[in-house]
């Protein structure tokens, strides 16, 4: 089974990472000529699936649906990233209920800046979308992390010339 570690790299953006899988990748590159990485990120991808319907329906069930349609799947070299382009992901994710926070209205021109604070109204605890989905798929994107793996494998095995 592969073993998984989180990091959150930036505000929206979670990064479940694999051990092994940056040399597994190198290595496959070398000699699948780039085949099997693609095949592999393919598979991450698809494997994490899963994990951003969850966070669409946290998202969605908070009452955040601008948030819920920016969210992104991403399978790479280091494992499966869930992103969200949105300017306020990190705020939606994990601001408690009645934070304030600074908004900065620029004039048409730019020349002039009127800054306010007003009371975020968001429902529910932090951690509302994408670390509680995570959290709830962990042990199922284990197993299709480990399955992606094989079938990656399975088709440089597969393949005319290959394998051997």
């Amino acid at each position: 089974m592969a073993r998984t570690g989180l990091m959150q790299m930036a505000p929206g953006r979670v990064v479940i990472q694999v051990t092994g899988l940056k040399e597994l990748s190198r290595v496959m590159s070398v000699v699948a000529l780039d085949d099997v990485p693609k095949i592999l990120a393919a598979e991450l991808r698809a494997s994490g699936d899963p994990v951003k319907r969850k966070a669409e329906s946290n998202a969605r069930g908070h009452g955040l649906d601008s948030f819920a349609s920016r969210m992104r799947i991403s399978g790479g070299r280091s494992g499966i990233a869930l992103s969200n382009p949105h300017p306020a992901a990190g705020v939606f994710d994990f601001a408690h209920p009645g934070a304030l926070a600074t908004v900065r209205q620029h004039t048409r021109a730019g020349h002039k800046v009127r800054a306010y604070t007003r009371t975020l109204n968001l429902p529910g605890s932090p951690n509302r979308a994408m670390f509680r989905a995570v959290d709830e798929e962990l042990p199922g994107i284990e197993g299709a992390i480990s399955a992606a793996v094989d079938r990656a494998l399975q088709a440089y095995v597969d393949r005319p010339g290959g394998g051997a």
